[in-house]
């Protein structure tokens, strides 16, 4: 994708081999243009919400103690539904420092440089209103997860880390993964 903006299916014609082609609606909303996060970027509209993503989750205030903020189902999900997205920036090798949680507590594997790459939420984007347009980083772990992390090619940001569901997942409720401790 260069850039697009949001439609949505209208009806279903049957063209005149008996191919049925979906009749579109007109575009509307943002315009989404294609943008990799770097060490030093996330992207150009970091408050505008991926709108697959939108229409599932949303952020609220964890009921796991301890927590502070999690993702939560808006509607109920069936299981292998891509739910959530992980964008960041990529992180900096040079920076990285294990001793300390701050710098690590929202990093993540690169699919798109595997084995070394890593993706970061950097400390200002933490705060979802500095920062939500994908919200696989709030999700919190469980050894009962209801999601796991699986490789996706996303249209806007390329190939990153999202949450797919795993079993059932109903309105309301927190979604979970298992971290691999």
């Amino acid at each position: 994708m260069q850039s697009a903006q949001q439609a949505t299916i209208e009806s279903i014609i049957d063209d005149e081999s008996g191919v049925k082609m979906p009749v579109f609606s007109r575009p509307s909303g943002h315009v989404h243009n294609r943008q990799i996060g770097t060490y030093d970027y996330i992207c150009k509209d970091p408050l505008i919400r991926d709108p697959y993503e939108l229409r599932f989750t949303e952020v609220q205030r964890s009921r796991i103690p301890g927590a502070s903020e999690g993702i939560f189902t808006k509607q109920d999900i069936e299981p292998n539904t891509i739910i959530a997205f992980y964008n960041g920036s990529r992180a900096d090798p040079v920076e990285f420092d294990p001793t300390t949680w701050e710098t690590n507590n929202y990093r993540i594997f690169d699919p798109a440089d595997i084995p070394n790459g890593t993706i970061d939420i950097p400390i200002w984007a933490q705060d979802v209103k500095r920062y939500c347009g994908t919200l696989a980083h709030k999700c919190n772990h469980s050894f009962l997860p209801n999601a796991e992390f699986v490789v996706f090619d996303h249209p806007k940001f390329g190939l990153i880390p999202c949450i797919t569901s795993t079993t059932d997942i109903y309105a309301g409720e927190e979604i979970l993964v298992g971290y691999g401790y």
